[in-house]
């Protein structure tokens, strides 16, 4: 190993004495990794600590996204001292050539914290304050995801004129309905007239009204309930803006089972 580890310069075992850190530097050994190469997977085994000496790595998700690069006097591993059976929760590359690393098993690191009451309180004093710094660093990843999000919904709406189209769209369903409204209350009166005037087709104009109707019960119902669809989700969309600006949620008004499927006969299917 080309380059001497100070364990008091790690943020894992910076708060231990002297003493703390001869006991911790006699369980680590130099470990020498490739470019490319995986030290830990995703949902495999921890076999135990890892410092990084000389070079870089990448956490990788599951994913394969890299979540952070860690670089000299950064550890990782240190979670299976505290979970048993623990297995990686994101996967770790070397990205340097070579990579130093100093390792120690789990089972050797744990029979010291067993056998040294006080090594054990001061080393998770330190976790505890490892874990604490990734936590709030993780917090401010999260806000600032979030935050681009929002501004991107934010921009997505005003760019593209969602809530216009919208509204545009339920206005030419109200149309069509009508339209089709229109068309039978002036058909219906005529086949009247031609009834009253002409009873050798009386049967036959009886047969087309009923059924015309039926085509105009059906229509308006399903012009209805699509008309009634957009209404509510005129209200999603609304909620979802408000969202995007910080502002308080409305209740949904209308049928809750709206989007339901529904039969040729116009029940809902289960």
């Amino acid at each position: 190993m080309s380059v001497a580890i100070k364990f008091d310069e790690i943020p894992l075992f910076a708060e231990l004495d002297q003493e703390c850190h001869d006991k911790v530097r006699e369980l680590f050994h130099p470990l020498l990794c490739k470019k490319e190469e995986y030290i830990l997977k995703y949902g495999y085994d921890v076999p135990g600590i890892y410092v990084v000496v000389r070079g870089k790595v990448t956490v990788q998700t599951e994913n394969l996204k890299m979540l952070a690069e860690l670089g000299p006097g950064s550890s990782f591993g240190e979670m299976s001292l505290i979970e048993r059976n623990m297995r990686a929760s994101a996967s770790v590359k070397a990205t340097s050539d070579p990579l130093e690393l100093m390792f120690c098993k789990k089972e050797q690191f744990m029979d010291l914290i067993r056998s040294d009451q006080e090594f054990a309180n001061s080393f998770y004093k330190c976790v505890s304050s490892v874990l604490s710094s990734r936590l709030r660093s993780a917090n401010r990843t999260v806000s600032e995801e979030i935050a681009k999000g929002m501004a991107y919904i934010s921009k997505m709406i005003e760019e593209n004129n969602i809530e216009s189209k919208l509204m545009q769209t339920q206005q030419d369903l109200n149309t069509t309905g009508d339209s089709i409204v229109s068309k039978l209350v002036h058909v219906m009166p005529r086949l009247d007239d031609l009834q009253k005037n002409h009873d050798d087709i009386s049967e036959k104009v009886e047969d087309l009204k009923g059924k015309l109707e039926d085509v105009f019960l059906i229509e308006s119902q399903k012009f209805d309930r699509i008309s009634q669809q957009m209404g509510l989700i005129m209200q999603i969309f609304e909620n979802v803006y408000r969202a995007v600006n910080g502002a308080e949620q409305l209740g949904l008004r209308g049928d809750a089972f709206l989007f339901h499927k529904v039969d040729d006969n116009g029940d809902k299917a289960a």
